[in-house]
């Protein structure tokens, strides 16, 4: 008798471990995962969440996403897309930390936070005139 068989009894008065059953690899007699589970649902699995919120991704597909073609659970996943009023849109440069501004053509760091590329300060001239 197998005391690590799922239906071990220790009054049973025949001995047969042909008769054992055992739990799947991770889980225990009742099914219940052991391990962690991972993005894919996984137990004991090893997929992860790349910087882009992409379930296994490589982090390749940052730059790729369309927020304005996105349902609200794509549009939830993409790190650079936000759901606001009833649709996906674009994050404001503003948003993204320092990684993440590298990794959007329409945005550059300015040592200290993430801009619209372009933007700033910068010198220049002009004059206006305007009436009150």
């Amino acid at each position: 008798m197998d005391e690590l068989a799922c239906n071990f009894d220790g009054q049973a008065i025949i001995e047969n471990n042909v008769l054992c059953i055992y739990p799947e690899p991770n889980f225990d007699c009742f099914g219940n995962c052991l391990l962690e589970i991972d993005c894919e649902g996984v137990c004991g699995g090893n997929a992860t969440v790349d910087v882009c919120g992409v379930c296994g991704g490589d982090g390749s597909s940052c730059n790729q996403a369309n927020c304005s073609n996105l349902n609200i659970v794509d549009c939830d996943q993409a790190w650079q897309c936000e759901w606001d009023d009833g649709e996906c849109e674009d994050l404001d440069c503003d948003e993204f930390n320092q990684y993440e501004c590298g990794l959007v053509n329409d945005c550059e760091w300015d040592g200290f936070e993430c801009d619209d590329f372009g933007s700033g300060s910068g010198s220049g001239s002009g004059s206006g005139s305007g009436s009150g």
